[in-house]
């Protein structure tokens, strides 16, 4: 049969009556956090440590320091797709009127800034469009 006290890869307590010795093996200090990559930081790194390797048992604690630096103008480019067909005047005055307020707040944060505009116009074909007005 099935012992009751087996749970997976664990004893219960009241059947370790012959291991009096158990004890987690330890992970020394100066093995458990490896930083293999900690490039300083420069146009392309934005994070510090890039890669780390960590070694440790169940119920550790590990304290690493990581650094974060906002990149210096990093590339944005946004494009607008505006559907210009006649039911979508309101949505065409929005995006024309907020379009260079955003534009500007972007320049604001980054030199790196371009700005796309593209158009399309819908047919009015069935079942999309209603022939009867």
């Amino acid at each position: 049969g099935i012992s009751t006290g087996f749970h997976g890869r664990c004893i219960c307590t009241d059947e370790e009556t012959d291991c009096s010795s158990i004890y987690p093996p330890q992970v020394p200090e100066e093995r458990r956090l490896v930083l293999s990559e900690n490039t300083d930081f420069d146009s392309n790194v934005q994070l510090r440590p890039q890669r780390a390797s960590l070694n440790m048992n169940v119920g550790d604690v590990v304290r690493m320091k990581v650094q974060y630096r906002v990149a210096q103008d990093y590339p944005v480019d946004l494009y607008y797709l505006l559907d210009l067909s006649d039911s979508m005047k309101h949505i065409r005055n929005n995006v024309s009127r907020l379009g260079t307020n955003l534009a500007n707040k972007m320049r604001s944060l980054t030199r790196n800034f371009r700005l796309g505009f593209g158009s399309f116009v819908d047919k009015p074909i069935e079942p999309f469009y209603d022939y009867i007005q």
